[in-house]
C-alpha cells in the first residue's frame, strides 16, 4: 500500500478546489452532455461486465440503476 503525505493531501485538495471551480461555471447543457456520456459509458461496461457475469445471480447495474429512464426537467435526450 502507498503511503501518502502532506504534500500529496495538498496537491488533492488543490486539485479538487480546481475541479470545483472549473465545474461550477460549466453550463447546464454541458453538464447535462458530460454527465448522459458518462452515463452511456457506464452502460456498455455495465453490458459488458454483465456478459462475463452470466448466471452468477448477481443484477446488473443497468437494473440497479437504470439510468435511461431518469427524466430531465428540460426536455428528452
Amino acid at each position: 500500500m502507498a503511503a501518502a503525505g502532506p504534500a500529496d493531501a495538498d496537491a488533492a485538495v488543490a486539485a479538487a478546489w480546481n475541479a470545483f471551480h472549473a465545474w461550477s461555471r460549466t453550463t447546464y447543457d454541458e453538464k447535462r452532455r458530460i454527465l448522459l456520456r458518462a452515463a452511456d459509458l457506464l452502460g456498455q461496461r455495465a453490458a459488458g461486465s454483465g456478459q462475463r457475469a452470466a448466471g452468477s445471480g448477481q443484477p446488473s447495474i443497468t437494473t440497479l440503476w437504470p439510468l435511461r429512464s431518469v427524466p430531465c426537467a428540460h426536455g428528452p435526450r
